[in-house]
């Protein structure tokens, strides 16, 4: 059994946490047959509908729409949110027939909790413009910090059932400032292949407001399409990390069960690093795994084939049915995300070296306000709020929508409270690195491919359905934009990407032999709380153990035995023991698990008795379901 300084103070972490610190280091777990309260509950409704209802010019006009079937109130979900200023915008994809705008805002000032819609930008938008002039299927949309609105049409109606694309995907871009189109601009069929279906889109913003790009999520085709907005050009991205687990497939929730396969989706914007780098989030909606890849390789699209290495497998979310939703990050780099079929809402924060199930934390957890959180964003402001959309999904697909629930659900909170007391907090791991700045590609991915194509401005609006990826008809219509100075709510923080790294002295044979017969006994003790019930709080004894080595880790900086490891000394370290306050955790193990009180909270665990104590507790099964 090989052993290791960083094996040394996982052990030694058991016996040295003090109760008040437990508070502090804990997050609730998954348990969605005993859901937890966050230890810092800010998520706050701001508004909620049974059904959505539109504000149409008069109440005859509604009721001709109704009568004639452009409006059917039971139809209309929403499925993506953004902010801007004080307006909400809600997109409504036309997963069923009887939606008659796409897109809607409400205002975050309203007197009502549930207000009426106000298509976007306006009723003449949808009932003036031919074709495919007009957004036809709105997934996601995203607000960029000079204030405009980036709308990506999927082109598709009818995706609950029989999905028929009645126009190509399409970009709209507004200005949020008057609400007058800026630009529309078609993809070309090489880049938006025959049975496409995009659904997501986030704007890399950094500084100069002509010099942005989006990056777009293909979830059937696999593919990341990214725009240029001042090169007015687009190329496609394809990669093995963005296509679903075939070992995932299967999803669970409030006794539904069904199969997706859906890749890529899940796409989030980290913080400024440096002049013209950003790293973006990513996942797909069937998997586990989170990725990485600097915006900079995406934006070299003659460089691409080089850049296989450049996309980085972050880790597994480590839970039973983790499928992920939506995402987005905050200026501080807390990447929070959807976690629907644990009716949660959840965080990590980038600087974290470790991407783990003990890394990953909890800012909301109800059954009811997140019945399925669908998206997240963060908006823009100054004190930034991350804002969360629950939408029933399962129930609207799968099951049947109690008209007198409220169904739809817009949560928020404050990004810097909504994570204290979680990890995530930027106070509660002190030895933080980019995840990235030192890691190797541990996933198999097909070969990087790329296609790159100017497209220039056409007569012709339309593109025929029929699709070959041998020729190109697309259109840009543009408006000339002014350019604007950054507004003041745009922040962009500097920050290194090369971080700084601790290494760990290593120990010799005759070191392991003084220690072999403690660290066994210690090693054998971490790996057998992993059968152990889980306790009134939601934990197992393992959370405990893990959570504080960070707090173990800051004792031994501060200690005569810390010096001593960090000089590499392993030899002197054992003798400077005796006198340590960490020597009688090492020295009485066996005793302090018996007489330790957080042994004692935890069930008064030996080693013996550890697998009984396990394996007749009634809560076994279901906490090995949860957790895996």
């Amino acid at each position: 059994m090989a052993f290791s300084l960083s094996g040394l103070a996982r052990a030694a972490s058991r016996f040295l946490v003090v109760p008040s610190l437990l508070s502090t280091l804990t997050t609730p777990r998954l348990d969605p047959n005993n859901l937890p309260i966050p230890p810092n509950n800010q998520l706050n409704i701001t508004h909620q509908w049974s059904q959505l209802d539109f504000n149409y010019p008069s109440n005859d006009t509604r009721d001709s729409a109704i009568e004639s079937g452009n409006f059917i109130p039971e139809n209309v979900i929403p499925f993506g949110i953004d902010v801007w200023e004080d307006r909400i915008f809600v997109t409504l994809p036309k997963l069923r027939e009887g939606i008659p705008a796409t897109l809607a805002s409400v205002s975050r000032l309203s007197d009502s909790f549930s207000p009426m819609l106000d298509p976007y930008p306006n009723w003449d938008f949808y009932n003036d413009r031919p074709g495919c002039l007009s957004m036809i299927s709105v997934f996601r949309v995203a607000t960029d910090p000079c204030g405009r609105l980036w709308v990506l049409d999927s082109g598709k109606v009818n995706v609950a059932f029989n999905i028929t694309e009645v126009c190509p995907p399409q970009l709209f871009i507004f200005d949020l400032y008057d609400d007058r189109l800026l630009r529309r601009y078609v993809f070309p069929e090489k880049q938006a292949l025959v049975d496409n279906f995009f659904n997501n889109i986030v704007v890399d913003y950094q500084g100069d407001c002509q010099d942005v790009y989006a990056y777009m999520a293909d979830t059937e085709r696999y593919n990341l399409l990214v725009y240029s907005y001042k090169n007015r050009t687009s190329w496609r991205i394809s990669h093995g990390s963005f296509y679903p687990d075939p070992m995932k497939f299967n999803y669970q929730l409030d006794d539904l069960k069904w199969y997706w396969n859906y890749g890529l989706s899940g796409l989030a914007l980290g913080p400024m690093l440096k002049a013209h780098e950003r790293m973006l989030y990513y996942h797909a909606t069937t998997s586990y795994k989170e990725f990485v890849v600097p915006t900079s390789v995406l934006k070299n699209p003659a460089a691409i084939n080089e850049s296989n290495d450049k996309f980085v497998l972050l880790g597994e979310r480590g839970y039973s049915r983790s499928h992920a939703g939506g995402s987005a990050i905050s200026r501080s780099g807390v990447l929070f995300y959807a976690l629907p079929e644990h009716h949660v809402a959840a965080c990590w924060d980038t600087n974290n070296t470790e991407f783990s199930s003990l890394q990953q934390g909890v800012i909301g957890v109800e059954k009811r306000k997140l019945a399925f959180p669908n998206d997240v964003k963060v908006d823009h402001e100054k004190n930034q709020s991350v804002w969360i959309l629950s939408n029933n999904l399962h129930m609207y697909l799968f099951g049947k929508i109690n008209p007198q629930a409220a169904n739809y659900i817009i949560l928020r909170a404050n990004t810097e409270t909504a994570v204290k007391k979680t990890v995530c907090s930027p106070t509660y791991n002190m030895f933080r690195k980019r995840p990235y700045s030192n890691t190797t590609v541990n996933y198999e991915t097909t070969s990087v491919r790329m296609e790159a194509e100017t497209v220039e401005p056409s007569t012709s609006p339309l593109r025929s359905t029929t699709i070959t990826v041998t020729t190109t008809t697309t259109t840009t219509t543009t408006t000339a934009a002014t350019t604007r100075s950054t507004p003041t709510t745009a922040t962009n923080r500097g920050a290194s990407t090369t971080a700084s790294t601790t290494t760990t002295p290593t120990t010799t044979t005759t070191e392991r032999s003084r220690l072999g017969n403690l660290l066994e006994t210690a090693g054998r003790m971490l790996e057998d709380c992993r059968d152990l019930p889980i306790g009134p709080d939601g934990l197992r004894p393992c959370d405990v153990i893990d959570r504080s080595r960070n707090t173990v880790n800051r004792m031994l900086a501060n200690s005569p035995i810390g010096d001593v490891l960090n000089n590499g000394a392993l030899e002197n370290a054992v003798g400077n023991m005796t006198n340590n306050p960490i020597s009688n955790a090492v020295n009485n193990t066996i005793n302090l698990i018996r007489n330790n009180p957080i042994s004692n909270a935890i069930g008064n665990i030996a080693i013996n008795p550890i697998r009984n104590i396990a394996n007749n507790n009634p809560f076994r099964n279901r906490f090995r379901g949860i957790f895996g």
